[in-house]
């Protein structure tokens, strides 16, 4: 059923054929529970010698559940299946599953509380003097940055564990968007770092890298409408593009979003280019027709501009799309609004 459940997201861009990854996901975890996976004998792990026991088979197995279920909620802007109540990290989850994947299981933990904290409605309560949402991005902060800390020696330069280096920038994306100080640059720069660890770690194959080359691309698309990131992002996602990044079924589907986004944009400019040009022509002819009436061009042009009202373009929340995505789902915004996970 895990094997069906990275079958089915990979398959998620294309019509669906079976059951989505929701519901092999759901299923899975039941059978966990009815298994009773999730309870743990903390003696078991120091007793038996035999690495590959059906105890420690067991372990791992719902530690990957654990994993599949908070990406999946994070990624479709659903509820955990698994509550933090039913995963207790115990000492000796560190060797038996190895350093990178006890330290993504960790992250992945924190990335469950940032799903969870997404889905919480707010509430008109003004009895406190610091916002609930504020106290909750302080809260989360401080737990990713526990965790970056904590990160062995072994783990750096990246290139040593790329997978939990690009699962660690995405929780970064979704810290930042919780920051009311947040600015355009830092941004930028967590999303160039995903790009440079997609680009220079092509081979890498995990199911987990779509999610960061999604969130990464949604980040750089929304950056190019501010003129202080413009021109870097745009740079970025011309490399999400063209080079050879770490393979996923989702890159097609992520490459037509690109040009999706992209092509509103440069019909926007063109028009604006054409208006601007039109409106040139236009006071230059007005211009001619005062002179041949005797009137005074300069003063007929200065009459025009103080009846004319201005309106200029209303510039758009900023990240207010970016948020959004994220708010019902970035996978689902990819496809356009479907649901086929």
């Amino acid at each position: 059923m895990m094997l069906m459940i990275i079958e089915a997201e990979t398959h998620a861009t294309r019509s669906p054929s079976g059951p989505s990854k929701s519901v092999w996901l759901g299923g899975a975890v039941g059978l966990a529970y009815f298994l009773k996976l999730h309870l743990h004998t903390q003696s078991a792990g120091s007793i038996e010698p035999d690495p590959d026991s059906d105890d420690k088979q067991s372990r791992r197995i719902w530690w990957s559940l654990v994993i599949m279920d908070r990406w999946h909620a994070s990624s479709t802007s659903s509820p955990l299946l698994i509550p933090d109540g039913s995963v207790v990290v115990y000492p000796e989850d560190q060797t038996l599953l190895g350093e990178p994947l006890y330290q993504l299981a960790r992250l992945s933990m924190i990335l469950g509380h940032f799903a969870e904290a997404a889905l919480v409605v707010p509430t008109d309560l003004t009895a406190l003097i610091v916002p609930p949402i504020q106290l909750v991005g302080t809260l989360l902060r401080g737990e990713l940055e526990r965790w970056r800390e904590s990160l062995p020696q072994t783990f750096f330069p990246p290139s040593n564990s790329p997978l939990v280096h690009l699962c660690y920038w995405n929780l970064r994306i979704l810290m930042e968007l919780r920051l009311p100080e947040s600015e355009p640059q830092d941004l930028l720069a967590i999303a160039v770092q995903i790009v440079t660890q997609l680009t220079n770690n092509s081979n890498l194959i995990s199911p987990l890298t779509y999610h960061s080359t999604a969130l990464a691309t949604l980040t750089l698309v929304e950056l190019t409408s501010l003129e202080s990131s413009k021109e870097e992002a745009e740079k970025s996602l011309q490399s999400l593009r063209q080079t050879r990044i770490a393979h996923s079924a989702w890159d097609e589907a992520i490459r037509e979003m690109i040009n999706r986004k992209q092509s509103p944009a440069t019909t926007i400019l063109e028009s604006q280019h054409a208006l601007t040009a039109s409106q040139g022509l236009q006071r230059l002819a007005d211009l001619a027709t005062a002179t041949e009436e005797g009137r005074d061009p300069v003063a007929a042009d200065d009459s025009k501009k103080e009846s004319e009202q201005i309106v200029p373009l209303r510039s758009p929340q900023r990240y207010q799309e970016l948020r959004e995505a994220i708010r019902n789902g970035y996978l689902s915004y990819i496809l356009g609004g479907e649901t086929n996970l």
